[in-house]
């Protein structure tokens, strides 16, 4: 049997998770440092946060972006002032406390939540102007206002977020980061709460874990079956075939790199399993990139997550350019904004204290938060290590700090974890163990 994760499956509005012990995660985290420049209630101020607090030298403010400190990378020193980087400044939403509120009551319009929820124009020019004036090119904004994109030198992005950048050897990569926290001027405290793209470390993860068994289904609707589950077993095993399919209802797969393959796959699939096929559509979001790692579990994703919907309105391949926190966070951006998928599929995670430390906690909850008023709902896999993602991939055993996956852990996602699946003998349900 071919072990996986499988983390959504939707049947005419129900949306049923059936997984199987695989997910992506990353063991390589930093380390935690004692002190905290986080903004008290930045964000949606859901994010968990240290107790102490380091004062910003005058005429800066604070952000939610701390210093990175690699657990066991070597320091090659001060990074190449000339490397070019793009960094994704993070705004502060505007009445968090009543847009959490609406969550209780219904979903709201993409255009209501822009009016009274999203930075406003104003707000954005400027941070827009600041880094302009900080000599920084290439700047974009996200059409909820969210997010203000920006490339410069090394150099020019330390002086403009008061900040250091060090190259790293890390867990085999060659990386950057910075080694100091992040600042914006005074002018924009509280607007600003995060400053990503200020290291490269990609610590999402999406790998597919195989193991194979035996196919063992005795004719003795007694003894548990363990066999391959392809799309019609599934359905026969959650009893999905008496429920119609979901042609009203669109997914959308978080997927990085070059999918092309992974389609090509997919549709393969379809016609092996019988399924029909689906309409499909690829939203690059950043740069295309080469990268095929992650090839199989984009695959399995859109084969299964459509499979067990039986049909559906449209497949949304989200495609951004790395598995950074920088690249993610504009990800799951656009397809909040888009807003044409009521379901995405998240088949990769972080130890949590990584998107703490860089900040990205803070602006990817500011995104899942309007996803989720406007009636989007975000599917994560919930990872293979228990609740000790700091140690290297032994389920539950305690390493340090508890801490899980991310985004798994937002409050504004919806945690998948997995199953072994057994099954009766005709296919139907028997039961299943975490």
């Amino acid at each position: 049997m071919r072990k996986i994760y499988l983390v959504l499956a939707v049947g005419m509005g129900l949306l049923t998770a059936s997984c199987a012990g695989h997910g992506g995660s990353s063991m390589m985290t930093p380390s935690i440092g004692t002190q905290s420049h986080a903004i008290s209630g930045a964000g949606t101020g859901s994010t968990r946060r240290m107790t102490t607090s380091v004062t910003a030298p005058a005429g800066w403010s604070a952000t939610n972006t701390q210093a990175l400190s690699l657990s066991g990378a070597t320091d090659l020193g001060a990074l190449d002032a000339a490397q070019q980087i793009t960094v994704r400044v993070g705004l502060q939403l505007r009445n968090v406390a009543q847009l959490q509120q609406s969550l209780k009551s219904g979903s709201l319009t993409r255009a209501a939540i822009a009016s009274n929820f999203d930075p406003t124009s104003a707000q954005v020019q400027q941070v827009v102007s600041y880094l302009q004036s900080a000599g920084l090119t290439n700047v974009s904004v996200t059409p909820d206002n969210l997010i203000v994109s920006a490339t410069g030198s090394a150099a020019q992005i330390e002086k403009a977020f008061n900040t250091s950048l060090h190259s790293f050897s890390w867990n085999g990569q060659a990386v950057f980061g910075n080694v100091s926290p992040a600042y914006v001027p005074s002018t924009l405290g509280g607007l600003v709460v995060a400053v990503l793209g200020l290291n490269d470390a990609r610590t999402f993860v999406a790998q597919p874990k195989m193991a194979t068994q035996a196919t063992a289904c005795a004719q003795n609707i007694t003894v548990p079956c363990v066999r391959f589950y392809d799309p019609a077993t599934y359905q026969t095993a959650y009893d999905v075939g008496s429920l119609p399919p979901a042609t009203n209802t669109s997914i959308a797969i978080m997927a990085e790199g070059n999918v092309t393959q992974a389609i090509a796959d997919f549709r393969t699939n379809e016609t092996q399993f019988k399924q029909p096929q689906v309409p499909l559509t690829v939203r690059q979001v950043g740069l295309a990139s080469p990268d095929t790692a992650g090839n199989d579990e984009w695959t399995l994703d859109m084969t299964y997550s459509t499979a067990m919907a039986g049909n559906v309105k449209m497949l949304y391949v989200y495609d951004t350019t790395s598995l950074t926190d920088s690249d993610i966070a504009l990800e799951f951006d656009k397809w909040m904004t888009d807003d044409v998928a009521q379901v995405a599929n998240a088949s990769f995670g972080e130890c949590e204290v990584f998107p703490y430390v860089d900040g990205a906690m803070v602006l990817d909850d500011e995104i899942l938060v309007q996803a989720a008023a406007q009636g989007q709902t975000l599917f994560a896999s919930s990872g293979d290590s228990g609740g000790y993602c700091s140690i290297g991939g032994t389920n539950g055993v305690p390493g340090g700090v508890p801490m899980v996956l991310y985004p798994s852990a937002s409050p504004y996602a919806t945690s998948v974890g997995g199953t072994d699946l057994l099954t009766n003998a005709d296919g139907t349900y028997q039961g299943e163990t975490a």
